[in-house]
């Protein structure tokens, strides 16, 4: 049991490591859209540190997912 135990620890923690990524991710883009008023210090600092290796992703044109892409059409289809 202690085994199955460590595996299943471990794949908790992979993917709290996971929703925590997301998580900084998203409140850095938030961010971006709140520029030119600014967070607090340690506020910042994590904006920094995220941005260090991630670039921002707001006011750059996205491609949408293939099956979004794939609904609009259909439903173009049936309004027709």
């Amino acid at each position: 049991m202690g085994m199955t135990s460590a595996v299943k620890l471990r794949s908790i923690v992979e993917n709290a490591e996971n929703v925590l990524a997301i998580e900084l991710l998203a409140a850095a883009e938030a961010l971006e859209h709140r520029r030119p008023l600014k967070g607090g210090a340690g506020v910042e600092r994590a904006y920094g540190t995220v941005r260090k290796y991630v670039e921002a992703v707001a006011g750059r044109p996205r491609p949408r997912a293939r099956h979004c892409r794939d609904r609009d059409s259909n439903s173009r289809r049936r309004i027709r």
